[in-house]
């Protein structure tokens, strides 16, 4: 039962997720958008996952990444990079970008 309520949470956070999401740590931050996941970092990615991903920009260090994400069941978010690391964060740790 316990794994029917994160997943169902997770579908439900899904709508928040058709704008654009930050999160922001200090100087670094990881903006989450509706953008193609690249394929240099698809390919490091189990195919049938791929369609999940989708692309993210995320400023480390004040180096700029272009990582993809997906939302897990358990309501975090799946960062991988290109380079073959990875980062979980809590969904709730981003908050939705203001339309411009």
């Amino acid at each position: 039962m316990k794994h029917v309520l994160l997943a169902l949470s997770a579908f439900i956070a899904l709508p928040a997720l058709a704008d654009e999401m930050l999160a922001v740590s200090g100087k670094d931050s990881v903006r989450l958008t509706q953008g193609a996941c690249p394929a240099a970092i698809q390919a490091l990615i189990q195919p049938d996952m791929r369609s999940r991903f989708r692309g993210a920009v995320a400023m480390v260090n004040g180096v700029q990444f272009k990582p993809c994400w997906a939302l897990l069941p358990d309501g975090r978010i799946a960062l991988q990079y290109e380079d073959g690391d990875g980062a979980l964060l809590p969904l709730a740790q981003f908050q939705r970008v203001p339309d411009a």
